[in-house]
């Protein structure tokens, strides 16, 4: 017997390598805790941006919530058309895959999103249901990306020029 879960995460991971050109895709997970209490919280990063999930084991179910921080988005006076861009491609995110994205008092873009799954909580499980809501927002990310860095590539470029001078 095959274990299902496991197999639709590979094909979900190497869809996104194909989709990519063959580009990998990065999930290098930090496992932060996983408590007796049923509960599992990790990190991990993709396309610059730091994602953290959150499963709590209800039952026979299991419930997650997953956060991101999309980037710091520009103000009006720095650049009003990119402010304008980003915030179009946000409403069509939300209306389209759901998901609580809101702005914080810096300016920062914050993606919340809580789901259950009527699965028990296990590693195929959960990196299968994470995988696919990634993959889902993936053209929003992308596009995103265009007016509003990601956070993590924001920082490496900033440091590679920071060295330079």
């Amino acid at each position: 017997m095959t274990n299902v879960t496991g197999d639709i995460t590979r094909n979900l991971l190497d869809l996104a390598d194909a989709a990519d050109g063959g580009m990998t895709m990065t999930l290098d997970c930090d496992l932060v805790s996983g408590t007796p209490d049923r509960r599992l919280e990790f990190g991990f990063e993709f396309r610059g941006i730091p994602f953290v999930v959150r499963a709590d084991a209800t039952g026979q179910a299991t419930q997650i919530e997953m956060r991101a921080s999309l980037g710091v988005l520009p103000f009006s006076a720095e650049d009003n058309e990119s402010r304008a861009t980003a915030l179009a491609i946000l409403d069509a995110a939300s209306a389209d895959i759901g998901g609580n994205i809101r702005l914080d008092r810096q300016q920062r873009v914050v993606f919340v999103e809580t789901f259950m799954t009527e699965s028990i909580l296990t590693p195929a499980v959960l990196m299968t249901s994470v995988a696919k809501k990634v993959l889902r927002a993936k053209p929003y990310l992308e596009l995103l990306a265009l007016v509003v860095p990601p956070p993590l590539l924001d920082s490496s470029v900033s440091q590679a020029q920071s060295t330079r001078t």
